[in-house]
């Protein structure tokens, strides 16, 4: 990685891939974490959320998932995108108390952080920023701005 590309990592906002089943809560989900910063992309099934991890290693930094996905469960998801992208975070989307095979996947992964529906901006907000931290602020790269101050020109009365 260049200087280049480094300077330029620290103002990209975080990406999150919202995996969810549902359109009405996948494009909800979205809107809500756009508006708090992050950039957004979206998979419909568990099958193409692992499909992008492998063609982009390293792009996604959250993958925020729904618990119950339409082509497989919570725990074969979550083992086979650590498998396919060792140290991905991960965050899931549960019901507002998860119960039956849902309350087994919480207690197995206690590291894996939680999002509760029906949810709004503050918990969404709270598990991102615990997971990837706060979007991006623009930061000066030691060496790469000039002082901000004007140079004195003559005296001053």
């Amino acid at each position: 990685m260049s200087p280049h590309d480094l300077s330029l990592a620290l103002f990209r906002p975080p990406i999150v891939l919202i995996v969810e089943d549902r359109p009405a809560l996948r494009s909800a989900t979205g809107r809500m974490v756009g508006a708090l910063g992050y950039d957004v992309r979206s998979a419909r099934t568990g099958i193409q959320a692992l499909a992008l991890v492998r063609s982009h290693p390293g792009l996604y930094d959250l993958v925020l998932a729904d618990i119950h996905l339409a082509d497989m469960d919570g725990g074969e998801f979550i083992e086979r995108l650590r498998l396919s992208q060792r140290g991905i975070r991960l965050a899931w989307i549960a019901e507002y108390v998860p119960i039956g095979r849902a309350a087994t996947l919480v207690a197995r992964y206690p590291d894996v952080p939680l999002v509760k529906e029906p949810f709004g901006f503050r918990e969404l907000r709270d598990v991102l920023t615990a997971v990837v931290g706060p979007p991006r602020a623009a930061m000066a790269v030691p060496g790469s701005l000039r002082s901000a101050r004007r140079p004195v020109r003559g005296r001053v009365r």
